[in-house]
């Protein structure tokens, strides 16, 4: 923690969510997917970008899923 945080600055609150959340859907998924760099560190799941790109439409269909 930074020792020039200064105290009592709180995040304001977020506006409401008005209406019905649009699901992800599994073309988002892709191409975010695609937008991906190879070669790069994997996040906390160990899960590399090569291993998406290689699931290819299933992959992106399966994550849609579990965002949704």
């Amino acid at each position: 923690m930074s020792s020039t945080a200064s105290i009592g600055t709180a995040t304001p609150p977020a506006d409401p969510v008005k209406g019905p959340v649009p699901c992800i859907t599994a073309e988002e998924v892709w191409l975010a997917i695609a937008r991906t760099k190879n070669c790069k560190a994997s996040g906390p799941d160990d899960i590399p970008n090569e291993f998406w790109k290689e699931c290819g439409w299933l992959g992106a269909s399966w994550l849609a899923g579990l965002f949704n």
